[in-house]
């Protein structure tokens, strides 16, 4: 293999951070498909009685999975000077923690409808954690080079 940016090729600790996030990135569209052929379709009209609670629990997960998308940035740039790992070692935990965050506002989307959400939110998240599981590649690759020049 050919070296990239000067760095010898097949480094096994860069190939491992890419594999978690494309891992990660890849499951959304997985979650997508289970919601809409197998989960969504079986979610029944909740009854009026509890549509307040469910209400309630709905916007609950939107508040928590909007509020994950500053974090999912705010948290890997204070992870960059309070760990004691450096390298790769600390893109790996930055990039785990920001994907981690960012997957888990589909994992909301997929069970939103079950505790009253609308379905389109649902959908809605889903898309809204695929864009930045995508922004979330040009910051992993920018970390990748920043650990390179440590």
């Amino acid at each position: 293999m050919t070296p990239v940016n000067n760095r010898p090729a097949g480094n096994a600790g860069e190939s491992a951070i890419w594999l978690v996030h494309w891992a990660m990135t890849a499951s959304v569209p997985f979650f997508l498909l289970l919601a809409w052929f197998v989960m969504f379709p079986q979610i029944s009209t909740p009854d009026a009685a509890a549509a307040p609670a469910q209400r309630t629990a709905a916007l609950l997960l939107i508040v928590v999975a909007v509020a994950q998308i500053p974090a999912g940035f705010m948290l890997p740039a204070l992870l960059w000077n309070l760990t004691a790992s450096r390298g790769l070692a600390r893109v790996k935990l930055m990039a785990i923690l920001s994907d981690a965050l960012f997957e888990s506002i589909a994992m909301f989307g997929l069970v939103g409808p079950y505790v009253g959400m609308s379905q389109m939110m649902g959908y809605g998240l889903m898309l809204l954690a695929t864009v930045m599981l995508g922004m979330n590649t040009a910051r992993i690759r920018v970390w990748i080079e920043m650990a390179a020049r440590e």
